[in-house]
């Protein structure tokens, strides 16, 4: 008899002790899993490992992080399939977007009209909206931006100055400094030739001036005709700067890095490039150096706005099926707060967060969106096209750029090939 009253008194105790656990929110382990584009030992793996180590500090939410590295959309494709979804994926938006179209992602529309984690106002008012907008696929925000960047030319202030030069805002103004720099014995434009997207950003920069993004990724999907004047005008300003010999001796066959590092010490003054510039350049450049930026300049004539920017973001991104969307949540908030942002800053990588610290040498991004009529994908959202994007776009621009074929042969052969491709589709 003791025996029996004593097996139903510890069966009490377990009882009132599972009652008090509950009560006090002890009974379940809040619980959280990242996987991540990150490889350990890289400067932003340590702030985010700083940022989560912090957030379970904060919360006492356990957090069960997976530093995948670049392929991480590819690694959790599996598991996924298989059922064990993490809650959070971090990577490019171009990436990202897989997960996107095949409806994995959970909404965010709902979370961003709540408070933010450390100011007195709504989540998604602490974003650049232009930018939190291109987040938006089929009427609903997908993706939180951690790391923002926009492109554009980067320049040598101190050659500028020197010269008595101030960045140009009109294509006239560029080939004037562009030539003033010849003139004096300096190379105007670095240039890696043997990477397609750089070879094809500036025919992509003149199409979005002279054509506008909508008409520019209405040619790639072969919705018009690529022979529109628009688009053989821009071949042709490409093609113009290879005629005036303004890109570096050489630049055919340059393989990255090396153009850039001629551009930082010295021997050219500008660099059309994306603004991950002074983070790639901060350990190579001469000490003393100084670059600024300036936006794509604008052609004077065209009926198309001229502030359009691009921008693109690595971000992250709630899976529809992980188990624990509320801390989820929580975490994005916690690492797009001020401090997070700043301390994101100091390594070189610009956030999407209002109030968050310029980037050194990026500082003219912020009032480039500012200025925006609108801000669009990079290249007018091109990439994301990816098989067209690399065996069409990109292998064919790579002619114009190197000035393998004229603007005419170019125009020629891309709308040709875009025929071939989606002729493949049907």
């Amino acid at each position: 008899m003791k025996t029996k009253y004593r097996a139903l008194g510890m069966v009490l105790v377990a009882l009132v002790l599972v009652i008090v656990m509950t009560s006090l929110g002890l009974a379940k382990q809040r619980e959280l899993e990242i996987w991540s584009m990150m490889n350990e030992g890289e400067p932003l793996q340590i702030w985010a490992a700083e940022i989560i180590k912090e957030f379970e500090e904060a919360t006492g939410i356990k957090v069960k992080v997976v530093w995948a590295g670049r392929q991480v959309v590819t690694k959790v494709k599996p598991r996924i399939l298989t059922g064990q979804v993490p809650d959070i994926i971090d990577q490019s938006n171009a990436e990202l977007l897989a997960i996107v179209n095949e409806g994995l992602s959970y909404p965010l529309d709902e979370a961003l009209e709540t408070k933010a984690w450390d100011r007195d106002m709504k989540w998604k008012d602490t974003f650049s909206p232009l930018v939190l907008e291109l987040n938006r696929f089929d009427g609903e925000i997908h993706m939180i931006p951690r790391a923002t960047y926009t492109s554009g030319f980067f320049y040598n202030i101190d050659m500028f100055e020197q010269l008595g030069l101030e960045p140009p805002e009109t294509w006239s103004e560029f080939l004037d400094v562009c030539e003033t720099l010849k003139q004096n014995g300096i190379t105007p434009l670095s240039a890696d030739g043997t990477i397609s997207f750089y070879n094809v950003w500036y025919f992509s920069w003149l199409a979005m001036r002279i054509a506008g993004p909508d008409k520019l990724k209405a040619a790639a999907e072969g919705k018009i005709s690529w022979k529109d004047p628009d688009f053989l005008r821009a071949a042709q300003m490409v093609r113009e700067l290879i005629d005036r010999e303004y890109f570096i001796k050489g630049y055919e066959g340059s393989v990255w890095p090396a153009s850039q590092m001629e551009w930082v010490q010295g021997n050219t003054a500008m660099l059309l490039c994306g603004a991950w510039i002074p983070s790639e350049m901060s350990k190579t450049k001469p000490e003393g150096f100084r670059m600024g930026m300036f936006a794509f300049p604008a052609v004077e004539d065209s009926e198309v706005d001229q502030t359009i920017a691009e921008a693109w973001s690595n971000s992250w991104l709630i899976l529809k099926d992980g188990k624990n969307k509320e801390e989820a949540i929580e975490f994005l908030k916690f690492a797009t707060s001020v401090d997070a942002a700043n301390r994101q800053a100091a390594l070189l990588s610009p956030s999407a967060v209002l109030g968050s610290n310029p980037v050194e040498g990026l500082e003219e991004q912020a009032n480039m969106f500012e200025r925006a009529g609108e801000i669009v994908h990079k290249m007018a959202g091109l990439e994301t096209m990816h098989e067209y994007y690399q065996v069409v776009y990109q292998k064919v621009g790579d002619k114009l750029f190197l000035g393998r074929v004229s603007p005419e042969e170019f125009i020629e052969e891309l709308e040709q090939a875009t025929q071939e491709f989606y002729a493949r589709k049907r």
